[in-house]
Parts: structure tokens; C-alpha cells; sequence
């Protein structure tokens, strides 16, 4: 059995396998920027292929932190499914964080959350930010530190899907995302880790500055427009993982955050327009606390 163990920005995770491909798979979606560690981790994943040696029923039994959580059958489908694993687990199990489901960039010292429900294009657009220059801390989660208020890094591999490799691609073609032959649970699937994208680009946590409720429409002409704190707070509630976890204090802390931050919802069509939209976000939100 294989067992390695990785800091993975503010989150730890030690994955147990039985399969050397395996290993050397996550190991590779994460070397650029993971560290090895001795510490008590947080995630908790077992890989285990099963099956006859002639590989006629091979299969692979994937769980996160002692719960079951899929079979595979093709190995392709592997790494999708160890980070969607270390997901749930994190949502589940890592409560010492406010957690957010967003997508989180940074730029100079200013962190921009990206909050939305699946399909709002929330890994695409962060993914494109980090292409043009801006700093990745996920796609998947903003993890909030209630001791220090700031935005850590998850830089985990994100899991890109049909269309938003067709965009990624189009925009930069050196990425070269090759998405899976056969379709899984979400359809063909490509595992992207963050160095693939540009090197040196993991973020240090941040100061949250900017928040951004990015929504995709096809052919829309787009619409940045400003919302208040409290129409914020009542949206980033609803898309918490852990919100009831913290009560009082997780409502203190998200409203103690905005007060230094502004707030936008916005409506796309094209990924190039989102991005001149989250620059203007920013810019503004600078004018605003130099003013």
C-alpha cells in the first residue's frame, strides 16, 4: 500500500492506494505546489483497485475520510473523482474555515470572490483570470480564516468540463486541455492542475476586497451592477457549506468582511467580457478605499 501525505495550501491531505499509477497521477496534478508533511491531516482518501489480475472486472473504490463514496471502472475517470472525493470531505469535515462554495483569484494584495451556484462558470472565469496573470487560491472554495479574516489557498486541480475547455483552449492554446474519451458523472471531464496553467501562479492568502456573483448566459450583451453589504451577506449565507456551523460568529465575520469590500452581480456572455467586467470590479473597489 501506498501512502503519501501533502500540504496542499491551507488544507492536508494523505492519499492511500493500492495503485502506483494512482499515486503518481495525484502526485503529479499537485507537485508544483504541495508539500509533503508529517502533520494530522484533514482529507483522508483511499484509491483501492480491485479486480482479477487479468483486469477483466478492475475496478477502483474511491472513499474520503472513512465514507464510501464511488466505484470507478476506467481509470481515466480516477483523478476527476479524487478531487470531487477531497471536496465533499473538506465541505464536510474542515469546519476550523468559513467555507464558501466560490471561486477565489488575487491580484497585488486584494482577494476576489466568485460566488455562485454549478455552472455559473465560476472555474472557467478563474481559470482564465489565472491565464491572463492573476493569482489562483481555488475553484471550488473559499476558505475564510475567522482568526485573521483572510482568504486561503486550496490550489487544488481544477476539474474542467466540455465547454469550458473549449473556451480555455481557444483562449490559450498552450494549455492543451485534453478532456476524458469516455464521459463520467458531469460528461467528459479533464483534471487541469494549476502549474499547467502558468507557473508560479498560487496565490499567498489574502484579504477578501472584491466579491463577484459572476452569472453565464449565452449571447448576453453583459451587466456589471453594484449590491449592497447585507444583499451580499444573505447571498454568500446561501451558498456556505459550513454557514450553520459557525452561527453567530460565521454572520459576524462575513459582516465585518464586507464592510471594507464591494460587491457585484454580473451577467456574461462571452469569457472575454467577464474578464474586462472582474477588472473594472476591482479597479472600482481600489478607487473606493483609496477615496
Amino acid at each position: 500500500m501506498l501512502d503519501s501525505a501533502f500540504q496542499v495550501g491551507a488544507i492536508s491531505i494523505r492519499l492511500r492506494t493500492n495503485s502506483s499509477a494512482v499515486m503518481a497521477g495525484y502526485e503529479q496534478c499537485c507537485r508544483a505546489f504541495a508539500t509533503p508533511t508529517t502533520e494530522q491531516v484533514d482529507v483522508v482518501i483511499d484509491a483501492i483497485r480491485c479486480g482479477s489480475r487479468d483486469g477483466r472486472d478492475r475496478r477502483y473504490e474511491i472513499s474520503g475520510n472513512g465514507r464510501r463514496r464511488t466505484v470507478i471502472r476506467h481509470f481515466e475517470h480516477v483523478l476527476p473523482h479524487l478531487e470531487w472525493t477531497c471536496n465533499w470531505a473538506v465541505a464536510l469535515d474542515c469546519h476550523r474555515f468559513l467555507q464558501v462554495h466560490a471561486a477565489c483569484v488575487s491580484r497585488g494584495a486584494g482577494g476576489v470572490l466568485l460566488g455562485g451556484k454549478p455552472e455559473a462558470g465560476k472555474t472557467t472565469l478563474a481559470a482564465a483570470l489565472t491565464l491572463g496573470g492573476w493569482q489562483y487560491l481555488c475553484d471550488e472554495f473559499a476558505l475564510i480564516d475567522p482568526a485573521t479574516g483572510l482568504l486561503q489557498p486550496f490550489p487544488k486541480a481544477l476539474n474542467v468540463k466540455a465547454g469550458s475547455a473549449a473556451v480555455l483552449n481557444k483562449l490559450s492554446p498552450h494549455v492543451g486541455i485534453r478532456l476524458s474519451r469516455r464521459p463520467c458523472g458531469k460528461g467528459r471531464v479533464a483534471v487541469l492542475p494549476v502549474d499547467r496553467i502558468r507557473a508560479g501562479a498560487v496565490s499567498s492568502p489574502v484579504p477578501l476586497r472584491t466579491v463577484v456573483f459572476p452569472t453565464y448566459r449565452a449571447g448576453a450583451p453583459g451587466m456589471l451592477r453594484e449590491i449592497s453589504p447585507a444583499d451580499a451577506l444573505m447571498r454568500l449565507g446561501r451558498l456556505s457549506f459550513n454557514f450553520h456551523q459557525h452561527g453567530g460568529t460565521g454572520v459576524e465575520l462575513l459582516a465585518r468582511l464586507l464592510r471594507d469590500t464591494r460587491c457585484f452581480e454580473m451577467e456574461s456572455g462571452t469569457i472575454r467580457g467577464a474578464i474586462e467586467m472582474i477588472e473594472r470590479a476591482t479597479e472600482n473597489a481600489a478607487v473606493r478605499r483609496v477615496a
